[in-house]
């Protein structure tokens, strides 16, 4: 089994509404923020793409496939599991210190800084 989160660049303005159509549609551009490539650089020099990993590394991963995204959005698919577990905590605490978006789609849950984003 396994679960999407989503993360966001900010700025200023955004609405769930554009941050759910962004998910829904690939071909939708978002701004991308310098919190954002931060984030992003961080996270996928502790967890590496799949790609990028030998076969006895592979299960060490916490993705279910390589993150993927847009511009200023990536979207990461977890396993289930410990490393999926400590993966998220790190995933949720970085944006939530940088101000980035943390979507949920399976809660229908939009966060900035663990406060719904509206």
């Amino acid at each position: 089994m396994s679960f999407d989160v989503a993360i966001f660049s900010y700025h200023k303005g955004v609405t769930e509404d554009e941050v759910r159509k962004a998910y829904q549609d690939p071909s939708i551009e978002w701004e991308i923020s310098s919190e954002f490539s931060s984030f992003k650089k961080r996270l996928l020099a502790k967890y590496p793409f799949l790609k990028d990993l030998s076969d006895s590394e592979i299960d060490a991963s916490p993705w279910a496939y390589d993150p993927d995204g847009n511009g200023g959005y990536i979207i990461m698919g977890f396993v289930s599991g410990q490393i999926a577990t400590e993966a998220l905590d790190y995933v949720i605490a970085e944006s939530h210190a940088l101000g980035l978006i943390v979507l949920d789609p399976q809660g229908n849950e939009i966060l900035r800084r663990d406060k719904p984003l509206s």
